[in-house]
């Protein structure tokens, strides 16, 4: 009859010969009592450098460019009060091109004030609160880096969206495509624009990170993005080809025994150019995919335009059915009207037929 095994004192017998195997190799000892004393090195220094500094903000702990480290919590409030003190008189400001754009505290209604207490509490806070991973990062960062806060503070935040939006409002243009222009039947690109647009929300997050930190340079850091358009001149000039013969075409329509001609000049007003999103081979390099242009510019007949026309031509060739009329006097036929076939024309299918036409360059089309 076949044994039992217990899988438990197994594991452990098979775990227990692996360490003292291990153990019994000095290299291995060796680094295990390293790492331990190690360890136990740093618990030690842990705890001695939290005791050295007990009631004590941890060093290098800044509010801006001002050091809190290894201040007592009113010695802290002492230097927190001075420099708001020294801050009153302080402003915001913001060069582009031209144009200043400044505001004071006053303006955004800043109150360091309310929030002193809170700042302290956050200073004193460090390296004491929060998740274990937190407090040794920030312990860490006491001795060989230093910890950045930004001091706690009332405004109003209306203030300051309308001190960015007024800057967004004279800085935000938006971009321009190239295209082709046609004048006397002559077609010629129109170069694009490129176009810019201010960073409202990250502006929010720059003067807030000056007001906390007591930071007023001379001019803010804001970002403003270029805008840049789809359609490049590049672009636009390899549709010029296409347009001038477009503007070569001419086309006689017929309907109800009229004829109309279409000459360049009324074709030019009909043509519109449209821009569209080109294909790329899904196997092409991320570098060919940067050479190659997304977007193509092409000349197309404007239904709208068209159907302008087709409503003119339809007014003009409309006729009315009549039937054939007799007027009878004495038993004579005095007066007689013969009947009347009527016409009207099918605009929808016209508009579709005179574009194609004009596409394929044909030359008559009866409708």
């Amino acid at each position: 009859m076949p044994r039992q095994i217990n899988l438990k004192y197994f594991r452990q017998a098979v775990v227990g010969k692996f360490v003292q195997k291990v153990f019994h190799k000095k290299p291995y000892r060796r680094i295990f009592i390293f790492f331990s004393l190690f360890i136990l090195f740093l618990a030690v220094a842990f705890f001695a450098f939290n005791l050295i500094y007990q009631e004590r903000i941890l060093p290098h702990t800044y509010v801006g460019e001002y050091n809190f480290g290894g201040l007592k919590k009113s010695e802290a409030k002492s230097l927190l009060s001075e420099i708001i003190q020294r801050s009153q008189g302080a402003q915001l400001n913001y060069s582009w091109e031209n144009n200043s754009y400044s505001a004071t505290l006053a303006d955004f209604k800043v109150d360091y004030s309310s929030g002193q207490d809170q700042t302290i509490d956050n200073l004193l806070a460090v390296g004491r609160q929060g998740s274990l991973a937190k407090v040794v990062k920030e312990n860490f960062k006491s001795i060989f880096s230093r910890n950045n806060l930004l001091a706690d503070f009332d405004f109003d935040e209306g203030k300051v969206n309308d001190y960015l939006l007024k800057i967004a409002k004279d800085i935000d243009q938006d971009e321009k495509d190239a295209t082709i222009e046609i004048k006397d039947n002559y077609p010629a690109v129109v170069a694009e624009k490129i176009g810019q647009k201010f960073d409202v929300v990250g502006g929010r997050a720059i003067v807030l990170q000056s007001l906390g930190s007591f930071s007023f340079p001379s001019s803010l850091p804001f970002e403003v993005n270029k805008l840049l358009p789809k359609i490049s001149s590049q672009i636009a000039q390899q549709a010029l080809a296409e347009t001038e013969s477009l503007l070569s075409r001419q086309l006689t329509l017929k309907a109800a025994d009229k004829t109309f001609q279409l000459y360049p000049k009324d074709i030019a007003p009909m043509i519109e150019f449209v821009a569209s999103l080109g294909q790329q081979n899904p196997l092409m390099s991320n570098s060919a995919r940067k050479i190659v242009n997304a977007y193509s510019l092409s000349p197309e007949i404007s239904s709208a335009k068209v159907s302008d026309l087709i409503r003119q031509i339809a007014s003009e060739v409309y006729q009315e059915p009549k039937d054939p009329k007799f007027q009878v006097s004495s038993g004579r036929v005095v007066a007689f009207q013969l009947a009347q076939t009527g016409y009207e024309l099918d605009q929808a299918k016209a508009t579709t037929e005179i574009i194609e036409a004009l596409e394929k360059d044909k030359k008559v089309l009866e409708l």
